[in-house]
């Protein structure tokens, strides 16, 4: 081979070499920015340990259409009155029951006694309205004269002549009147007061005994004598009219050994005598005498 072509040939290997190399470098340039981007995408994709897929891009729901209402049921958020619901009711040293504005209230006015709270009101040393704290089912009332004594005395008020703490026991008996849509409120706070509402809750559970536990009664505002050391007074009374179902949330449970009924009442404890049915008379035979005239 001369040496012009051995010439030729080493520069034609050189640049199929150099072709080579550059093509192996891009490929590894290529793996390598491959192997980072795996490694990017695991690094989103693991965590914690978790491996997670992707999130998908999806469209947002449409948000379902606003139930209507006609705005009765709807919670407005806020309770100015506290405890108080609608008109409060009081009881006065007149013996009258009398509304917020002092107009007396109709003893044959029927009211349906709906629902008997009991709570603790704290009342504060500068005046204004009290705090009122309802007192769950079952929840007795607290020792209140061990919570006055625990009180510091900067905040006992005067109240009629005297120091008091500032904290009560109060019930409150809640009152409707179906033929005009409105509710009264009676809170109490006094002896006569706690008597009432103690008597109109022993009574009602008497009746819902009888008549089953979705039972209320319907009551008009009273009065009656309290016996007192000083000689005796009046004091506030529910009396009771009838009773009426009011939904059918309740079923009273019958005593042991008595059947259910269907109708969500326990069975009556007393029932009055079903008639016997009469029998048939017998025909008398004819007499056989005429009267003449």
């Amino acid at each position: 081979m001369s040496d012009k072509a051995a010439i030729k040939r080493s520069k034609t290997m050189s640049d199929k070499t150099a072709k080579q190399e550059v093509t192996t470098n891009n490929t590894m340039a290529d793996v390598t920015k491959g192997k980072s981007m795996s490694n990017e995408t695991t690094k989103h994709e693991v965590t914690n340990g978790t491996t997670t897929m992707p999130a998908l891009t999806t469209s947002a729901p449409l948000a379902p259409a606003p139930k209507w209402s006609d705005g009765f049921d709807d919670d407005d958020g806020c309770d100015d009155e506290g405890i108080i619901k609608g008109m409060r009711l009081k009881f006065g040293n007149d013996n009258a029951w009398v509304d917020r504005d002092g107009n007396l209230f109709a003893k044959d006015r029927e009211l349906v006694a709906y629902e008997v709270k009991k709570a603790v009101q704290t009342w504060p040393p500068g005046g204004g309205k009290p705090k009122s704290r309802i007192l769950g089912p079952g929840e007795p009332f607290p020792n209140i004269e061990k919570l006055n004594a625990e009180a510091p005395k900067s905040e006992w008020r005067e109240a009629f002549g005297t120091m008091k703490g500032p904290n009560e026991n109060v019930y409150v008996v809640y009152l409707f009147d179906q033929k005009k849509g409105k509710i009264f409120t009676f809170l109490t706070n006094t002896v006569g007061g706690f008597r009432a509402a103690r008597e109109l809750k022993d009574e009602v559970r008497r009746i819902r005994m009888f008549e089953g536990d979705n039972r209320y009664p319907v009551v008009t505002l009273a009065d009656t004598f309290m016996p007192t050391g000083y000689g005796g007074r009046q004091r506030p009374a529910f009396n009771i009219v009838r009773s009426i179902p009011i939904g059918g949330h309740g079923q009273a449970e019958p005593l042991p050994g008595e059947p259910k009924t269907g109708s969500g009442v326990a069975t009556p404890l007393l029932e009055e005598p079903k008639p016997k049915p009469e029998e048939p008379k017998k025909l008398e035979e004819p007499f056989d005498d005429e009267i003449g005239f």
